[in-house]
């Protein structure tokens, strides 16, 4: 007779070091329990862990065929992990999951606004004061193809007006930060909330956008009013911040710049992160992001406008 531990018994184990021995999170011991619960189920609770063989994993897998690659990634790793807990603790000669592959992951294509859809967008705020701020955040966000905390952490001091340039801290040290560009429609939206910005003011404080309260404002803030704007434009997408940037990388990239500029302008840290929109195809190597840029002149404004309103799109009361 076997005296090997159970399935049932052996994950009890395994989750009773998980979180006493490795100290790991109780959302993820919860995961792991789940997934070796569905193992257990799918293999029989009693099964003697001594039995398990690569064989049975992979018979595991492929009967998971409907599940996504993310989702299967996950599964994987913990039966890696599982494995690698039977084998440190004698019950297994080997670890079964050690030649258990990982399905490749697909990386989803990111979804963009067009330009006439981000004009449409600005135009559904109002024109208040909490209007004029939101409008010139939005036209920020885009242009410069910011984060939304690199938006929020922007003081009235890193608007280069001469230049035409927006100084960007992204990380702890100069080296890490950027300039991005800082052009008319952007410009003439940041005066206007510059006229009215003082209503807002309640202390001394460099941050350039604050809640009525004088304070800073959050992330949340930020896409709970560009998802409300969306929806009074028709956008058929929710929007937030940073679909935003998303669609700036995007027209960029479409007009023919570069990957490794396209990089630097986002500050990403490693081209990958940049490859993702490759998905647009084919385009010549960019002279600059001035050049291509879609606010870079104003009769782009006035083209989107132009286009607004043959699609029907109109600016709210």
């Amino acid at each position: 007779m076997d005296s090997s531990p159970t399935l049932t018994e052996a994950i009890d184990a395994f989750v009773l070091y998980a979180q006493n021995i490795r100290r790991l999170s109780p959302r993820t011991c919860a995961s792991h329990r789940r997934h070796l619960g569905a193992f257990a189920r799918w293999r029989g609770p009693q099964t003697p862990v001594s039995s398990l063989t690569y064989m049975s994993l992979e018979a595991y897998i492929l009967s998971k065929a409907q599940v996504s690659p993310g989702s299967l990634a996950n599964i994987v790793a913990v039966l890696h992990t599982f494995g690698a807990y039977l084998l440190l603790q004698n019950l297994v000669a080997q670890n079964p999951a050690t030649l258990l592959p990982f399905p490749r992951r697909t990386r989803p294509l990111p979804l963009y606004l067009s330009l006439p859809q981000i004009e449409a967008l600005i135009a559904a705020l109002p024109f208040s004061p909490l209007g004029r701020r939101n409008q010139a955040l939005t036209r920020v966000l885009y242009s410069g193809a910011l984060r939304v905390g690199e938006a929020l952490a922007l003081t009235t001091h890193d608007l280069l007006w001469g230049e035409s340039k927006i100084y960007v801290r992204t990380g702890k040290t100069a080296a890490a930060s950027r300039y991005v560009e800082f052009l008319p429609p952007a410009q003439e939206a940041v005066r206007s909330y510059l006229a009215v910005r003082e209503q807002f003011i309640l202390r001394p404080i460099p941050l350039l956008f604050l809640t009525y309260q004088g304070q800073a404002l959050s992330g949340k803030d930020v896409n709970r009013f560009l998802a409300r704007a969306g929806e009074t434009a028709g956008l058929p997408l929710r929007v937030h911040a940073h679909l935003l940037r998303h669609s700036m990388a995007t027209h960029l990239y479409q007009k023919g710049v570069d990957l490794k500029e396209l990089r630097d302008y986002l500050g990403h840290a490693s081209i990958q992160s940049t490859d993702v929109y490759t998905h647009m195809g084919d385009r010549q190597v960019s002279e600059s992001v001035r050049r291509v840029h879609p606010w870079a002149q104003p009769a782009a404004v006035r083209e989107a406008e132009g286009i607004l309103k043959q699609e029907g799109f109109h600016a709210q009361p």
